[in-house]
């Protein structure tokens, strides 16, 4: 007989039988989705742009997860959702998406704000059935044609500025990283298990989350290990 995961998922450890949360974790997948395939169906100056905001979906629904484990504040996952929604009405106004897919998409976004700061509806609090029953996104209105993108020939003089610089600024961004991501190495190969905080304190400048996700790349890349659960886990190097 087929295990029901859906159910195992929702009273597992990390959701321990918590509507609201296991809700905004599959609704916000729902939503990497439809932002994934809406990237793959982009063309010319979108294509970058939108694949970034898809990456960066899935980055909030892994900010989901955290906030349920408790590695990672409430606040800390408004912010992305803020963000999310800023850069998808961007996107409709520079043309990369529809207005009326942004419309949906930020409604979807802003749903799920209401649920973590809606006093009736606070995470944690029991909710209906009916509210784990997410529907299907892409059944929904959201590929409506896709309008050009905007060239830089008929683009504002403040778009073009930007595209102008947008190389520099990325190159910049990127070596910013990876020497966040090499004092972060250093100091835990320096220490005998340290947390995030024990890491903040030193390498200072960067958010706990930036840091978090800077141990998350460097488990992958099997450089250091993680120990303990939540927010007493500890990293040492291998």
């Amino acid at each position: 007989m087929k295990r029901d995961f859906t159910k195992i998922a929702f009273h597992s450890k990390l959701f321990k039988g918590r509507s609201n949360w296991y809700f905004c974790y599959l609704k916000t997948e729902k939503l990497a989705h439809v932002l994934a395939v809406l990237a793959a169906r982009s063309v010319s100056d979108s294509a970058e742009a939108l694949k970034g905001t898809a990456n960066f979906a899935v980055q909030v629904m892994q900010d989901v997860i955290y906030a349920s484990a408790g590695e990672i504040v409430e606040e800390t996952l408004l912010a992305d959702l803020f963000s999310i929604i800023s850069t998808l009405r961007l996107h409709a106004t520079r043309g990369y998406i529809s207005k009326e897919t942004a419309r949906v998409l930020v409604e979807e976004y802003e749903a799920l704000v209401d649920r973590l700061v809606g006093d009736s509806r606070h995470l944690g609090l029991s909710v209906s059935p009916q509210d784990l029953a997410v529907p299907a996104l892409e059944d929904e209105p959201l590929f409506t044609p896709l309008p050009s993108p905007l060239s830089l020939a008929s683009a504002p003089a403040g778009l073009k500025d930007i595209s102008k610089g947008h190389k520099t600024q990325k190159d910049s961004e990127s070596s910013k990283g990876q020497n966040r991501a090499l004092l972060i190495l250093d100091y835990v190969r320096k220490s005998n298990g340290v947390s995030i905080k024990d890491i903040a304190k030193v390498v200072q400048g960067y958010s706990e989350k930036t840091i978090q996700r800077e141990l998350n790349t460097l488990i992958e890349q099997g450089v250091i290990r993680r120990e303990g659960e939540r927010r007493w886990s500890v990293y040492r190097a291998l």
